[in-house]
């Protein structure tokens, strides 16, 4: 409120009751923000569209990357053990388990 206002208040009082409207979603940090300097706002806008266009292609490539890896790794097993393969030689020795055909260490 500044000096003139104040005058004009007292010679002219607010009779009016004025409901306060309900609050914005985030209206402090917006408010907070909109007081800044413009090259605050700048930079600010800077860091967050920097972050964004840096991070979000990083962590594709990095996954892309993960899981290219990981099929290198798939493919450089030995033969016979595949995931496949493994999953039916499990089937198997649970077949054979059932029916009392199971080799085992146990003695």
């Amino acid at each position: 409120m500044n000096y003139k206002d104040k005058i004009a208040r007292q010679v002219f009082p607010v009779t009016k009751v004025v409901s306060r409207r309900k609050p914005m979603f985030l209206e402090r940090p917006w408010r907070w923000y909109l007081n800044l300097s413009y090259h605050w706002q700048a930079f600010i806008n800077t860091v967050i569209l920097s972050a964004i266009l840096i991070w979000v292609p990083y962590h594709f490539v990095y996954m892309l990357s993960y899981s290219r890896s990981k099929a290198e790794i798939m493919a450089k097993q030995d033969p016979g053990f595949t995931s496949d393969e493994l999953k039916e030689r499990i089937r198997e020795f649970n077949k054979r388990k059932e029916e009392g055909k199971a080799e085992t260490s146990k003695l």
